[in-house]
């Protein structure tokens, strides 16, 4: 049997085999695709996965996968690398607790900024409390580690990462699946179901970090085992020479220099920590040099396993990094809201990581993080003691993804006791637009106090906007329009 094309479906078709009982995710670089992709494929072969579909925010997602794991569910949860910020707290502390069952977090790592608000390798996370992170070299092998994984993570007690780079989504072909496949497959079906929880074990807390903490020195013991166990190296490759490359993942793109293709041995390496048999074996090199996608992280790790050691030369493979800033679409969707604002051109216009950040009359000022306009705006508007009148341009998604009703509710209470004002524009299109319209959980609805004035775009003129925009600001007033799209 195969799977469908390209990493997402090898993926997808991994976490199916492996027992995969929960999914959720928040929509990103690629990150969704991976979700649709397994959504569809529990359902051409009538599998039990609970969808959970999209999350308020990657928090809320990888807390969602972890209690799914606590109830005994093999579960994924998807999203790409500044989302990991979001989930950064319960992700760090399931590292202390451990899981249940499986529990396995893909994160598309968008390190040639295509479709993300920067450059940003999620690997440093693993500096905290370690882990097991896959980075697959192949089709077939990213197949096999999406099927393992969950077995991996209730043997380490640990979740699983697995890191996507741009090199994976340029992937064509088939991933033939292995041999041993079907086998694995009974193998690691079983979903771990504990019939007690062992309260101190999840719980986490000044009174249990200390046993937590032995028992992460003890887990990562474990996967350096599992690691050195599964991952082999061509010890021909290792046996010391001139030149050594090590490539990480799918970064297998770049030629050597053809005199030196004689000298030259490759290893190539998939998962953090990195082998022990490698690391053993880098003294035996007059020169190292490693080819990965991000920051030099492998590189550092290899650095420090050779410090004091000797004088081995270890460098980073220099890669092109294509700038794709000049493909961003600028928005015109909105155009006679944003024509308005550039008309009366406030200091401060802040707009929420989305499709309008960069609108075609370019008066947007300050964008932080996706979520983050209604709590920019607000300080603004605070910090200045109501000298400047800030708009705010939100969305559905990112309001929801901010906070929601209370984060508004404390606006309005701030803002009636210190008398200060904003405008807060939700434009509500009924889900995540810039990711593939994906319907928000909640209805925005529900969010919104009374008091705010809902606005029909299609119905209203570029000089009613104006009207209305000058209406507020004349006022100072604290105004919330709900735009419907």
């Amino acid at each position: 049997m195969a799977t469908g094309g390209g990493v997402i479906s090898a993926l997808a078709q991994g976490f199916l085999d492996g027992g995969a009982e929960f999914a959720v995710h928040y929509p990103g670089w690629h990150s969704h695709e991976i979700y649709d992709e397994l959504v569809m494929g529990s359902l051409k072969r009538k599998a039990l996965l609970v969808k959970m579909g999209m999350a308020l925010n990657e928090k809320v997602a990888y807390q969602l996968a972890f209690g799914a794991s606590l109830s005994g569910s093999r579960s994924v949860v998807i999203m790409k690398n500044y989302g990991l910020n979001v989930a950064a707290d319960p992700f760090l502390n399931s590292h202390l607790t451990g899981v249940n069952a499986g529990l396995v977090l893909v994160v598309t790592d968008d390190m040639d900024v295509e479709g993300s608000q920067g450059c940003q390798d999620s690997r440093f996370y693993r500096n905290f409390h370690g882990g097991l992170w896959l980075e697959p070299t192949s089709l077939n092998q990213a197949y096999e580690m999406a099927l393992r994984s969950f077995q991996w993570s209730e043997e380490v007690d640990l979740p699983v990462v697995v890191r996507l780079t741009n090199d994976h989504f340029k992937w064509r072909g088939w991933c033939a699946e292995p041999a041993q496949a079907s086998e694995a497959t009974d193998q690691v079906q079983g979903s771990k179901k504990l019939s007690k929880i062992e309260a101190s074990k999840y719980v986490v807390h000044p009174k249990t970090w200390k046993p937590h903490r032995d028992r992460l020195e003890a887990k990562l013991r474990r996967v350096q085992d599992l690691v050195d166990g599964w991952l082999k190296i061509d010890p021909s490759v290792l046996a010391g020479g001139k030149r050594l490359r090590v490539q990480v993942g799918a970064c297998q793109g770049t030629p050597a220099d053809a005199e030196d293709e004689e000298i030259l041995k490759v290893a190539t390496v998939s998962t953090y920590p990195l082998p022990s048999q490698l690391m053993a074996s880098v003294s035996s090199f007059h020169e190292v040099e490693v080819e990965e996608s991000g920051a030099p992280y492998a590189l550092n790790l290899l650095q420090a396993g050779q410090a004091g050691l000797g004088t081995v030369q270890i460098r980073k493979v220099l890669r092109s990094e294509p700038d794709h800033s000049d493909r961003v679409i600028v928005w015109d969707g909105l155009e006679k809201l944003f024509s308005a604002l550039a008309t009366i051109q406030p200091r401060h216009v802040v707009a929420d990581l989305g499709q309008s950040t960069q609108e075609s009359k370019g008066v947007v000022t300050s964008c932080l993080c996706l979520g983050s306009a209604v709590a920019v705006a607000w300080g603004v508007a605070f910090g200045s003691a109501g000298r400047d009148y800030p708009f705010c341009i939100s969305g559905d998604a990112s309001l929801l993804h901010g906070g929601g009703r209370s984060l508004l509710d404390d606006a309005v209470s701030c803002a009636e006791s210190q008398s200060i004002g904003l405008c807060i524009v939700v434009i509500d299109n009924g889900g995540s637009a810039s990711t593939g319209g994906q319907m928000v959980s909640s209805c925005l609805h529900a969010h919104l106090p009374s008091f705010a004035e809902s606005v029909l775009y299609a119905d209203t003129s570029e000089g009613e906007f104006l009207a209305l925009f000058r209406r507020c600001a004349s006022e100072r007033r604290f105004a919330l329009i709900h735009l419907q799209v």
